[in-house]
């Protein structure tokens, strides 16, 4: 006969065997993380073919503390029923457990454990705390963010003028914290539009649902001291025909420069470069390099220094305005280019770029010219017949312009404009002839012959 103890020892082992055969169930959570107001549903799946009595829930590993019960093997929780619970405080990730019970011989048999599902809760993240390294050619950037939990975490970077095109997701430290690391190049923090100094911050996201991110304050500011701007000097704000304009770029901290580049115009693609930071340029040069088509040109400069064996640009300078006196083509206009004798033509001398013009010259056949300070010009038929001698009805008349705020240097001539005179038909030009009027003077034995033109035939000699 077996004795008391013998059967506690086969007792024992028939509910160890019969807890063994019962398999684990698969623990869900969904969402897995969440905030205090938004809910969580918990599932405790078991296998199909078994029927379960009750599910059993725990958080942390507390299996025999505050343990809620469900005979669907469901539970829908809020985040601040969760934390009631457990008795923590958000933001905080836990780890969820459950098992279920079937009745066996009227006996209620506990299956295996389901392995941890973790659920984090979150409401108001906490700000990050940014730490920066610049003394290397790579600037490195640590986004450290002070939460226990488990769940993913990306970081984003940022300037004064907006988000850099970096984003990272975190690294858990061995307390359980994140961080996230961040390495950009001194070119890309600086560039010479940018302003001397660098302000640098971070801010991390959690996505607590499928269509939401929480998204944590900004980390204070730290700044990264960049270079001094860039100065630019020129002997002269006005550069003539024959001038040359001395340009320098330079620095008021006395930074040591390794190149500079001269720009004009804004365009990146036309610049100028010197390793002593000056330049030397002439009229013709200057128009050449903006390509010809202002009288005014807009230059700035920067320079570029070696830090940790990089080429790091300086703040442009600010721009300076070059007026270039280039004198462009006149340009004449007129009125009519076909008049009676009594008829009046108005003539203009312009020029295209509205430049200042002091006086204007009117070339007439290429042999008379007439200054005019208005640069306009009246001619009648009458004037025009005149000047042509009597020998055509038409004229060609140019024009240029100059002025003493150009150095009295002339403009390039217009191209030419004709004028013409309609004679009418029924105008018979009247015939001249010359006579001749003799005038005999006795001075001593001298006789001076003086010819007079008269209209008609006749030649009279008249002997005093």
């Amino acid at each position: 006969m077996l004795s008391v103890m013998e059967l506690f020892i086969i007792v024992a082992l028939h509910l160890l065997m019969t807890v063994q055969s019962s398999e684990a169930p698969n623990m869900k959570v969904s969402p897995d993380v969440l905030r205090e107001s938004n809910s969580v549903h918990l599932n405790c799946e078991s296998p199909a073919d078994v029927t379960v009595f009750q599910c059993h829930f725990y958080a942390n590993g507390e299996k025999y503390k505050d343990i809620k019960l469900s005979s669907s093997c469901d539970l829908s929780l809020t985040g601040a029923e969760v934390l009631l619970w457990t008795g923590l405080k958000s933001p905080v990730s836990l780890h969820i457990n459950c098992y279920y019970t079937v009745n066996m011989n009227g006996m209620s048999k506990p299956s295996d454990h389901s392995p941890p599902v973790t659920l984090t809760i979150l409401d108001a993240l906490i700000k990050p705390i940014m730490t920066v390294d610049d003394s290397a050619s790579m600037i490195s950037i640590s986004c450290e963010i002070r939460m226990s939990v488990r769940t993913d975490v990306t970081c984003n970077l940022y300037t004064e003028d907006g988000p850099l095109r970096h984003r990272r997701h975190s690294q858990r430290t061995q307390s359980g914290e994140h961080h996230c690391l961040f390495y950009i190049s001194l070119s890309e923090i600086f560039t010479h539009k940018q302003t001397v100094n660098r302000h640098l911050s971070c801010d991390y996201s959690v996505r607590t649902d499928p269509e939401m991110n929480l998204i944590s304050p900004r980390s204070d500011l730290f700044t990264i001291r960049g270079f001094p701007q860039a100065v630019l000097r020129v002997s002269s704000s006005v550069i003539r025909h024959t001038d040359t304009v001395q340009m320098n770029c330079m620095n008021r901290e006395n930074q040591k420069m390794d190149t500079c580049y001269f720009t004009v115009d804004g365009m990146e693609s036309n610049t100028k470069e010197s390793r002593s930071c000056h330049l030397s340029l002439t009229e013709s040069d200057i128009i050449h390099w903006s390509g010809g088509q202002r009288s005014t040109v807009i230059i700035t400069c920067y320079y570029t220094v070696f830090k940790s064996q990089v080429l790091v640009p300086s703040p442009h300078s600010d721009p300076v305005t070059l007026a270039v006196w280039k004198l462009f083509k006149a340009v004449l206009t007129s009125s009519s280019s076909v008049i009676t004798h009594t008829d009046t033509v108005q003539m203009n001398c312009t020029n295209r770029e509205n430049l200042k013009m002091d006086s204007c010259f009117f070339i007439i056949d290429k042999s008379r010219m007439q200054e005019e300070r208005s640069c306009q010009l009246s001619l009648t038929g009458y004037d025009i017949i005149h000047w042509s001698g009597g020998q055509r009805s038409s004229v060609i008349i140019t024009c240029f312009y100059s002025g003493q705020s150009h150095g009295f240097e002339s403009s390039p001539h217009s191209d030419p404009v004709t004028v013409t005179v309609q004679i009418s038909t029924s105008t018979t030009a009247a015939q001249t002839t010359t006579t001749t009027t003799v005038r005999t003077t006795s001075v001593g034995s001298s006789a001076v012959i003086i010819p007079h033109h008269t209209k008609g035939t006749t030649t009279d000699h008249t002997t005093v």
